[in-house]
């Protein structure tokens, strides 16, 4: 699907550990330094079992 210029999808795992959203940050802070970030849509979803 096409994303406009300027959008950046950064999947994320919240269950991954701190090591991991450490990690995430450092990526989504670096798409878009030093202007930073405006926006940040959270879409999570629960896997049944």
């Amino acid at each position: 699907k096409h994303v406009p210029d300027g959008v950046k999808i950064l999947p994320l795992d919240l269950t991954s550990g701190d090591e991991s959203l450490r990690e995430a940050v450092r990526q989504a802070e670096s798409f878009f330094s030093p202007a930073g970030i405006d926006y940040m849509v959270h879409n999570a979803a629960y896997e049944r079992p």
